[in-house]
């Protein structure tokens, strides 16, 4: 059984995303999408560990939209706003990158979003909870 978490979580879709694929060959739009995927995987398992603290993180595509998460967890000596601020960081440096790498080149997304804080579960591409629905 899974079971709720305290964390913070985004979800960023991309704006105009409707008939993309109509304006570029939907290999294109499908290859930049994997891009994007692959950058922030890397990141996420390869990346500044001052930054994302070997913190438990998932980032998960559906289509254009974009779900990424991040549990408090529990570190010796760090309050619970400390945790909360830092998953929520987390969450940000990601989502950051992710935007950052949407725009590099064509075609061009363009992408808007929530983080939230509180419980939630993410499991493979399902995610429910609190936090969830509030970024939604």
């Amino acid at each position: 059984m899974t079971e709720m978490r305290r964390g913070s979580i985004a979800s960023i879709d991309a704006l105009g995303f409707k008939g993309l694929w109509r304006r570029y060959a939907p290999g294109s739009v499908i290859q930049k999408l994997r891009g994007m995927r692959d950058s922030a995987l890397r990141l996420a398992s390869h990346g500044n560990q001052h930054v994302l603290h070997g913190r438990s993180h998932v980032v998960r595509f559906l289509s254009d939209t974009i779900v990424i998460g991040c549990h408090t967890g529990q570190w010796p000596g760090l309050t619970q706003e400390e945790l909360d601020r830092d998953a929520v960081h987390t969450v940000a440096i990601l989502g950051n990158c992710l935007i950052r790498d949407s725009l590099e080149c064509e075609p061009f997304l363009l992408y808007r979003g929530c983080i939230a804080m509180g419980e939630f579960v993410l499991d493979g591409n399902f995610v429910v909870g609190e936090a969830v629905d509030e970024a939604a």
